[in-house]
Formats: C-alpha cells, sequence, structure tokens
C-alpha cells in the first residue's frame, strides 16, 4: 500500500527524497540545502515522499516559478522509480493536485527528460502538455580551462572582483531576456537588483562565477552559473546575455570560456546548460566550446488538470 507524506525540507527525511530523486534520475543535483533554498523563497512550497512497501519510490517538491510571471504558477518536480508509475506516481499525483487546489495554485510547470516516458505518460494523462523543447549539454572540466584573452577594447572581470559589474548585468537582462525564444505567449520576468541579491546570498549564484565582458567601463556580455548543494562539483548556465549591438563579435564564447576557469576555481568539474531547439546561435556556441549533447529536455505545462 501507497503512503504520501510531507516532509520537512529542514527534517532529516529531506535526505530520502534526495535519493529517490538521484535513482529516477541520476543528474538530479538536488540536496537537502535546495529544498530549504526553495522553501525559503515559497511559502506555498511543498515536499513529499511517497512509500510502498515500507520503501521509497516516489517524491516530488513544489517551488516558485522563476523566470515567468506566473504568481498563481508553482514548478513541480517529480521523480518516480521505474515501475511504480501507477501505483505510486498516481497516488502522489493526488497529494499534489490537493496541494495546489488548497493554495489556490491555478498553473503548474515541470521540466522533463525525454528518456522518461513513464514520468512523461503520467503527466501527460494529468493535463500537462509540452510547451518548449530544449537541447541538453554538458562539459566535464578535466583540466582547468586556459584563461581566455579578450580582444582589444575588452575587459574580462568576475563579480567577485568588481561588484559595480551588477549594474552591467541589470542592464544585460533588460534588453537581453525579452530576446529569449522559447514559449509563445509566455511573459518572462526580468529580475531586478533585490532577486540578484537574494539569490547571491542564499549561495545559487555565486560571484566568483559571474562573468562580464566589459568595454568602455559598460558591461556588454555576461554569463552566471547556478549552483546546488546537493552536488557542488556541477553548476547550470542560468544564463549568457550580449547586448545586441555587441551580437556576432564572439563575447558570448569568449565570457563562457572565461567562466569556465573561474568555474573550476570554485570547485565545479562539470558544466551543464540547457538551450532552446530554436536557439540556433547559443547551440552553436555551445558546441564549439566542446558541449556534448544529452537527451532533450521538455518544458511542460497545466493549466487545468485531473
Amino acid at each position: 500500500m501507497t503512503a504520501v507524506r510531507a516532509v520537512e525540507g529542514t527534517g532529516p527525511d529531506a535526505a530520502r527524497v534526495v535519493a529517490v530523486a538521484r535513482a529516477a534520475d541520476p543528474d538530479a543535483p538536488w540536496g537537502e540545502g535546495d529544498f530549504r533554498r526553495h522553501a525559503a523563497s515559497e511559502p506555498r512550497h511543498l515536499l513529499l515522499l511517497a512509500a510502498d512497501a515500507g520503501a521509497d519510490v516516489a517524491a516530488a517538491e513544489l517551488g516558485a516559478i522563476e523566470a515567468w510571471d506566473e504568481p498563481d504558477g508553482m514548478w513541480l518536480w517529480l521523480w518516480v522509480l521505474p515501475g511504480h508509475h501507477a501505483g505510486a506516481g498516481a497516488v502522489l499525483w493526488d497529494a499534489v493536485a490537493a496541494h495546489c487546489a488548497r493554495h489556490g495554485v491555478t498553473g503548474l510547470r515541470t521540466a522533463l527528460p525525454a528518456d522518461l516516458p513513464d514520468t512523461l505518460d503520467l503527466l501527460t494523462r494529468h493535463g500537462f502538455r509540452e510547451v518548449e523543447r530544449q537541447q541538453r549539454v554538458t562539459l566535464p572540466l578535466g583540466a582547468r580551462p586556459a584563461d581566455p584573452v579578450p580582444p582589444a577594447g575588452i575587459t574580462l572581470v568576475r563579480l567577485a572582483d568588481d561588484p559595480g559589474l551588477l549594474d552591467g548585468v541589470l542592464a544585460l537582462d533588460a534588453e537581453c531576456i525579452p530576446d529569449i525564444p522559447g514559449e509563445e505567449g509566455a511573459t518572462l520576468l526580468v529580475p531586478g537588483r533585490g532577486w540578484w541579491e537574494e539569490r547571491l546570498a542564499r549561495g545559487e549564484f555565486d560571484a566568483r562565477t559571474i562573468v562580464g565582458a566589459v568595454a568602455d567601463g559598460r558591461a556588454v556580455a555576461y554569463t552566471v552559473l547556478r549552483h546546488h548543494r546537493g552536488r557542488p562539483d556541477v553548476a547550470d548556465v542560468d544564463f549568457t546575455a550580449t547586448l545586441r549591438a555587441w551580437r556576432g563579435r564572439g563575447l558570448a564564447a569568449l565570457v563562457k570560456r572565461a567562466c569556465h576557469a573561474a568555474a573550476w576555481d570554485a570547485g565545479i568539474r562539470e558544466v551543464r546548460s540547457w538551450n532552446d531547439l530554436g536557439n540556433a546561435p547559443m547551440r552553436a556556441v555551445n558546441a564549439a566550446l566542446g558541449f556534448t549533447r544529452g537527451p532533450d529536455v521538455l518544458q511542460m505545462r497545466a493549466d487545468a488538470w485531473t
């Protein structure tokens, strides 16, 4: 018989959720500290653990949606071990749906590797649909990458060495985030200073791995990595941006190469990235940098469910 219960993100059972996540998706980077981060940023946060005959077989987390302007929505992470989708997976979904009903949640988003068909079937049966497909790529760092040599007139800086770079990052976000290809009709949020400062304080962003290209005192490109407590040796590219007037000059590749060296110095041994399949320029940049392609990732959403 399946039993589902809420788990405190700060309690000892959070480690059991991590174990289920890793068993269901070996690439999952979550750790107990990440659950605490998510709970701190979302009062509706929920962590669930499902056991069948005393064995942990499924887990879920509901957290904040960061990238889109959807205040009545939440992000769903769902992990189900093979063979348990019809039983524990279904019971776990019922607990998720009940939580959404109690808290007035009217939309859910999730991301799912395309090589998990049973989980995809479970989500599809409950109203999720694919709205975007991304290319997942990884770059193992077997040795410290060389620091790139910038072209004349360009200086490479890390936020850790120049706190003023954050002003340039905010200006880049304001111009570049609306240019991101993706789901038609979705409204992307442009984060403000408080959003950035909060993520720096929580350790999701590290000032050592935020790298900008500066020309005439102005940031014209930057990249930032997102760090995880559960896998301190792995980081994800959160965003790379270049001002429109400076595109086509190789600055995205330049800041990425500089960031890879900075990542090594910060203890990162694998950098991962996701790019919309329609974002051909950034996919080409990553391919040239040596990233290798893994299974595609499906961005999915549900606005009504059963």
